[in-house]
């Protein structure tokens, strides 16, 4: 990713580089442990399960879209704050809706959140030339992987059942 924008041109500065590989390493990192069996039972045990602890970690995650409006959009600052604002807004008012709603429903609904967030920033803004991975990244592993509590695959025999 940073090796592509060396190669095609980019010109980043190493602010950009740096803001570039913190975005890729966390969010390839997140979808992996918050999509993994182990992830979900560490991060979803009983102390987290209310609405407000789900709620109180999205604090931290509108790091993300601040980066991409930062570093990588192009435009006069009211644009890139308008866009940031949109994306980290649409982030928290989805994952209420997730978290608030029934449990067997929160995975098609975090679905069809994440679907309609990627149809909507194509028809209502460009997304990030340099990188165009962001928001629907983001958006999955924020919608699909992080508010989806669900009971994690044992395989059969390799658990103790009482």
């Amino acid at each position: 990713m940073c090796g592509g924008a060396l190669i095609g041109g980019f010109g980043w500065s190493l602010a950009q580089h740096a803001a570039a590989s913190f975005l890729a390493a966390d969010i390839a990192v997140g979808v992996v442990i918050f999509s993994s069996s182990a992830g979900k039972r560490w991060w979803h045990r009983a102390a987290r399960r209310t609405t407000f602890e789900q709620m109180k970690w999205l604090l931290a995650v509108g790091a993300h879209p601040f980066l991409g409006a930062f570093f990588f959009r192009d435009g006069p600052l009211v644009e890139r704050a308008r866009w940031y604002l949109v994306a980290y807004g649409y982030l928290i008012a989805a994952v209420a809706l997730i978290v608030c709603a029934p449990l067997p429903s929160r995975r098609v609904l975090g679905a069809c959140l994440l679907v309609l967030a990627v149809m909507a920033e194509h028809a209502l803004a460009e997304p990030c030339a340099q990188l165009p991975w962001l928001l629907p990244l983001y958006y999955y592993k924020y919608l699909c992987c992080y508010p989806i509590r669900e009971e994690p695959y044992v395989p059969e025999g390799n658990c103790k059942r009482d």
